[in-house]
């Protein structure tokens, strides 16, 4: 990911960014720390062409699982 900042992806994910036409995300505790935790806001923000969601970690507790369901990720 070369996303600097919460802001900055959400940007790339929008229709002509960099990450406009991705099907899948991994993310783990080092891209927390920059994008922070995997919300309702950034479930929200993927495109339509986000087929799958991965969590590097123990457990699902921060990521929001009920949103992600929702979206069918």
């Amino acid at each position: 990911m070369e996303s600097i900042s919460r802001a900055h992806l959400f940007q790339d994910l929008k229709p002509g960014g960099r990450y406009c036409n991705i099907v899948g995300v991994y993310h783990e505790h080092l891209s927390a720390e920059l994008v922070g935790q995997p919300d309702r806001e950034m479930m929200e923000a993927l495109p339509k062409s986000c087929k799958w969601f991965a969590h590097k970690g123990a457990g699902y507790d921060s990521v929001d699982v009920a949103t992600a369901k929702e979206k069918g990720k």
